[in-house]
């Protein structure tokens, strides 16, 4: 038990998404803080507060367990796999058992999911598509087919993390009101969660769904070992995840400055991998853009009006901190996807500007099970990207800059941080799910329009 604590494009849109704290601590004094480390603040002035005053995130951002106790399933799990039961089995991360799962001599992925519309009683399992790849691509037995691709990550050697948070993301086809609660608790649907019978539960924290986030991390990362973070640590985020993340880790590198100190700097992600992310809903009608989600939302830990008044453009400016302050990001999107049709142009190169920007083809039909890039392609990202893991990277060998993108998760961050601030596009090896055979080309000009 965790402790206390827009109309067809929209259709379509609402379609592939769903496919997939209060005192204040205040400044502190440097030499008070548990590192030395001072942060870069790039983003608009509107997501800081004044002075880096934030409440004492690992004791006052908690949900009411008594007197919401379905909420015991939402926030940051370690897992395991258990071999008699044959399946993914998850520990709360602020357990002494969870704890347990994590070896600091191994690095670390954390998994986030997307909007689910059946959110309130289903949880996202991360199964490999049983219409895609074959259990010989996976490096798997076929007794093992499908498989959860968290298990994959932990054959690989790695620590996996499970963030949850799908009773909030069940919000039917109001995308929107999923947003909201990702930055500020004033949108039209506060801060409420849904029950596996329906019922809406509003207004059940005064802080946001990335609060919870960060605050989750946090109290994760102290019951560890002191050098957790030894090895490399990222997150994995999926569709409107991305927005979750992008804020989530956004205030912890704040926490972890000097003047805060909630959290050591060598404890946060250092690479932030992108799924076919959300950047909120933006239509071009006669060539002006417009947005298309909630404005006026205040951004609860600043008290600022969103940048721009737009959940996509807060975003982006999320993302050009986290860039800023030494976060490797990699995002991968898909040629016939929606969610990134709806990014303005401006938005689109301030994200190539921050991350290796790749456009993968999962045309996976040619597997004969009936897959279709329409409906499964959003998900389809997600699955190729933590497949990926299985194609080990072979650094010895002398790979051009094509070759290595290849290789997406598989790549070090090393060498995906060199690849940073151009374009990628697939064009041989789309057919298959293992990178094995894949092939790219650098098309950033294209992408960005300066042809």
């Amino acid at each position: 038990m965790k402790k206390l604590g827009i109309a067809v494009l929209i259709i379509l849109v609402i379609g592939t998404l769903g496919l997939g704290v209060a005192g204040i601590t205040g400044w502190r004094d440097a030499s008070n803080a548990p590192t030395g480390w001072y942060k870069t603040r790039v983003a608009d002035a509107a997501l800081y507060p004044e002075n880096f005053e934030y409440v004492d995130y690992a004791t006052e951002v908690v949900f009411d367990y008594e007197k919401y106790p379905d909420l015991v399933d939402q926030g940051l799990f370690w897992c395991y796999y258990d071999e008699t039961l044959g399946e993914v089995v998850r520990l709360d991360a602020d357990s002494d058992e969870g704890a347990a799962l994590v070896d600091p001599d191994k690095p670390t992925i954390i998994n986030v999911h997307g909007m689910m519309a059946d959110g309130h009683y289903n949880e996202e399992a991360y199964y490999v598509n049983t219409k895609i790849g074959t259990a010989e691509e996976l490096g798997i037995t076929e007794d093992e087919y499908p498989v959860q691709m968290t298990k994959l990550w932990l054959d690989a050697g790695y620590n996996v993390g499970i963030y949850n948070y799908n009773r909030f993301a069940s919000e039917t086809i109001d995308f929107a009101g999923i947003e909201e609660k990702v930055w500020a608790n004033n949108g039209k649907n506060g801060i409420r969660y849904r029950s596996a019978d329906g019922t809406l539960h509003h207004d059940v924290s005064p802080y946001t769904v990335a609060e919870h986030f960060a605050a989750d991390y946090i109290r994760a990362t102290k019951k560890l070992p002191d050098d957790f973070g030894k090895k490399e640590i990222r997150v994995a985020a999926h569709s409107m995840g991305g927005e979750v993340s992008a804020a989530g880790l956004f205030l912890l590198t704040e926490l972890a400055d000097a003047r805060v100190g909630q959290i050591d700097r060598a404890k946060i992600p250092s690479r932030y991998m992108m799924e076919d992310t959300f950047f909120a809903v933006h239509l071009k009608v006669k060539g002006k853009w417009t947005y298309g989600g909630q404005k006026g939302l205040i951004c609860r830990w600043s008290g600022n009006v969103i940048p721009g008044n737009d959940t996509g453009v807060t975003t982006i400016e999320a993302l050009k901190d986290l860039a800023a302050n030494g976060i490797v990001m990699d995002y991968y999107s898909y040629t016939a996807s929606f969610l990134n049709g709806l990014m303005t142009d401006e938005m689109r190169a301030d994200l190539v500007s921050v991350s290796a920007y790749i456009i993968i083809d999962p045309v996976y039909d040619s597997y004969g099970k009936g897959y279709d890039l329409v409906s499964e392609g959003h998900n389809g990202v997600r699955q190729y990207l933590l497949c990926s893991v299985t194609n080990p990277y072979d650094a010895a060998a002398d790979l051009t800059d094509e070759e290595k993108v290849a290789y997406a998760a598989a790549l070090p961050t090393s060498e995906m941080a060199a690849l940073v601030g151009n374009c990628w596009q697939q064009t041989g090896g789309a057919s298959t799910v293992t990178t094995a055979d894949d092939v790219y080309i650098m098309n950033t000009s294209e992408i960005l329009g300066n042809d």
